[in-house]
């Protein structure tokens, strides 16, 4: 992976968002004990994306772009 696809992959996140949006309201009222369990994982996921995933992927560019993952709290590659 280079950090272009991961910049591209992040602008474009809102395709895996809606799917999984798509896919919890159907899950979440199952019959199928594992599909409502399997809801919360998606609701997990969601939140992951909207609250942390981004830290993550700009530790990852930085380890992209420079061989190594930062070891202290200093700048991080921007995801724009």
């Amino acid at each position: 992976m280079d950090p272009g696809a991961v910049r591209d992959w992040w602008r474009d996140r809102r395709r895996v968002t809606e799917y999984l949006e798509s896919l919890l309201p159907g899950w979440s009222s199952s019959d199928r004990a594992e599909e409502r369990e399997a809801a919360e994982g998606l609701r997990d996921f969601a939140a992951y994306i909207a609250e942390r995933l981004c830290a993550d992927l700009r530790r990852y560019l930085f380890r992209l772009e420079e061989g190594c993952y930062p070891k202290d709290p200093g700048p991080l590659p921007e995801l724009r």
